[in-house]
């Protein structure tokens, strides 16, 4: 699950480079009560690399979990990442919260959150401390935790295929942004997140695009209009849209208005559930 606001995602950016691209600089100051050792390890061919607290249990489990996350994504587009990775794995709370700055006004993340992602880096709090300083994420489903680190490196591919970089300024098609990783990471597939069939059914089907990224729906129904792009109008032309950074950009290129946008979407959802 990624952060579900794309303004906070452009939030945390800012401080996790700053404050964690030296591995000197993620040590004792970052998490004040614990001191640990960070290292460094490479991923890819390209310079990417992962750090990581040598201390963390999720150790031994982090090079290949970016590995096949990082495959994942690339074969999904059929396309390598435009710049290498950074990344960076909190081994508790604590660290992760001390990654955003007091001025932004996040204070203690939420429970929940557990990963962010944007052009320049990527952080995720280690699945060793989920169900003990998170809520919602099973730290020992092998499944559930590549998904995360799946769908958290999507919207770093997204970030490098991006003007904005961050996303700052396209907070309206946050709903894009979110589909993409629920796509890319397959996770309409699992049957974890709430059918966008049920949302339609149950007269909850957003009637604005800006709305789909609200709910308990809201994972279902992103992937979803995404994944309706995706088979209606090809990859290539979903690549493209990565650039987009308004509803109007985004509408243009595919040459339709946001009604239709929806109400092909919705024939699209029951169409495909009644086949089932």
């Amino acid at each position: 699950m990624g952060l579900t606001m794309i303004k906070e995602r452009v939030t945390a950016t800012v401080l996790m480079v700053a404050a964690c691209f030296s591995v000197s600089g993620c040590t004792q100051d970052q998490a004040p009560d614990i001191a640990y050792t960070m290292i460094e390890e490479p991923f890819g061919e390209d310079g990417s690399t992962v750090h990581f607290a040598k201390e963390d249990p999720f150790a031994e489990e982090i090079v290949s979990t970016m590995t096949d996350a990082r495959e994942t994504v690339e074969a999904f587009w059929g396309r390598p990442f435009p710049e290498p990775v950074k990344a960076i794995l909190s081994p508790d709370r604590a660290h992760f919260n001390t990654l955003f700055p007091p001025e932004w006004g996040i204070g203690k993340t939420q429970c929940w959150m557990v990963g962010v992602g944007v052009a320049d880096f990527l952080a995720v709090l280690s699945p060793s401390i989920w169900g003990v300083e998170d809520c919602g994420h099973d730290g020992e489903d092998k499944l559930h935790i590549r998904d995360i680190f799946v769908h958290e490196l999507a919207h770093v591919y997204h970030g490098q295929n991006n003007p904005t970089r961050d996303f700052t300024g396209a907070e309206e098609i946050g709903w894009f942004a979110e589909g993409i990783g629920v796509l890319v990471a397959g996770q309409l597939e699992r049957d974890k997140l709430s059918s966008p069939q049920e949302a339609i059914r149950n007269g909850a089907a957003p009637k604005k695009l800006k709305k789909a990224w609200s709910g308990q729906y809201r994972y279902g129904v992103s992937g979803s209009i995404v994944a309706y792009i995706d088979a209606e109008y090809g990859r290539d032309v979903l690549f493209e849209l990565l650039s987009v950074t308004s509803e109007d950009e985004l509408l243009s290129r595919l040459n339709t208005s946001e009604a239709a946008l929806l109400d092909a979407w919705e024939s699209w959802v029951l169409s495909a559930s009644s086949n089932k």
